[in-house]
């Protein structure tokens, strides 16, 4: 039983796992939101979590699952799954477009009102919020070249956003670092060049 142990043990998890994302994303749906992002990475991950408990449970029964036949409920079920590989979730465009394309167009301060502001036709806003966008660049590109110059801030005084809750966190810490002391050689211990 011992040899089956372990991967019964990431079958029970993966299981778990798989049912707690599936209802948390549900319950986001059901709240009103809509989770592109997160539904894409929960398609992504299950479909590799999919293949993994496959592996697993063809471990599991053994020879069973080499054998096709009537009687085999593992293995046709693995061949299978090189189609719905294909087809749920380990594509080129669900990992690269929808998870990083997303996820990238929600994290920038500007790009996701900026299409907002496009769909409404505001071009008043648009207009601001592309300055805005194109002023963050240039602001960026100068910050970088004056700083690869050695033209900005001393590295010393530059404010971190929290660095003043952070502050004395670091020398508590340091004492828990363990001494090191020389141990001291024997008197009588005889050096390299005489034990030849």
């Amino acid at each position: 039983m011992e040899g089956v142990q372990e991967p019964l043990a990431r079958l029970a998890a993966k299981a778990y796992i798989s049912q707690a994302a599936v209802m948390q994303t549900a319950n986001t749906i059901d709240h009103g939101v809509k989770p592109a992002v997160p539904s894409a990475i929960l398609k992504s991950q299950l479909t590799e979590f999919q293949r993994e408990m496959m592996i697993d449970a063809m471990d599991v029964h053994g020879g069973r699952t080499v054998t096709l036949g009537p009687r085999n409920y593992s293995g046709d079920r693995f061949q299978r799954h090189a189609g719905v590989d294909h087809r749920r979730g380990r594509q080129i465009m669900t990992r690269n477009l929808m998870i990083f394309g997303q996820g990238a167009i929600r994290c920038h301060p500007y790009v996701l009102d900026e299409l907002a502001a496009k769909d409404n036709n505001d071009f008043a806003a648009f207009d601001k919020l592309f300055f805005r966008h194109t002023g963050l660049i240039f602001g960026n590109a100068a910050r970088a070249f004056t700083q690869a110059l050695g033209l900005g801030r001393a590295e010393g005084t530059v404010r971190l956003p929290g660095q003043a809750l952070c502050a004395g966190s670091g020398t508590p810490l340091l004492r828990l670092r363990p001494v090191r002391r020389r141990r001291p050689w024997p008197a009588s211990a005889p050096s390299s060049s005489s034990a030849r």
